[in-house]
């Protein structure tokens, strides 16, 4: 029996674009065509996972399946209820930054232990603080940016 050596596995889109049958891959990945992908829950290094997005209908649906895992909500909207998007977000505990999110939003949702934190969020260039309680169950923080 030959035995196989040195062998690389290829991701699956590799081959199936060199094997032409690449639309059938996609479609596959997105459960249907023309369908966002799933969001990606980040994994931030001090253990803070966490999911930014929500633009749009689908993007607010896909991510509102992750909402036992990542029970604190984070939705900045501006003073008339448009959604907006901070250029950074930076959640810190007493003990220090424990995660920053570049063009965070409008939606962030994320799995934080119980405590009290400081949220700072830089919009159009203007940097505001929010001190924020979180608890054990699920929390929404709406944070209405005066621009």
């Amino acid at each position: 029996m030959p035995t196989i050596r040195n062998c690389r596995v290829l991701p699956a889109f590799v081959v199936a674009a060199t094997m032409g049958c690449g639309a059938p891959l996609a479609l596959a990945q997105t459960g249907t065509a023309g369908a966002p992908p799933d969001p990606v829950v980040h994994h931030a290094p001090g253990g803070i996972d966490y999911l930014s997005g929500g633009a749009g209908e689908e993007s607010r649906t896909a991510m509102a399946a992750h909402a036992r895992e990542l029970p604190f909500k984070l939705v900045l909207s501006g003073r008339s209820g448009e959604y907006v998007v901070a250029e950074q977000l930076v959640v810190r505990s007493p003990q220090g930054e424990a995660l920053t999110v570049r063009d965070a939003g409008p939606i962030v949702m994320m799995r934080l232990p119980p405590g009290t934190y400081t949220l700072e969020a830089t919009v159009a260039g203007r940097t505001e603080r929010r001190n924020v309680r979180v608890g054990s169950g699920a929390q929404t923080v709406d944070w209405r940016w005066p621009g």
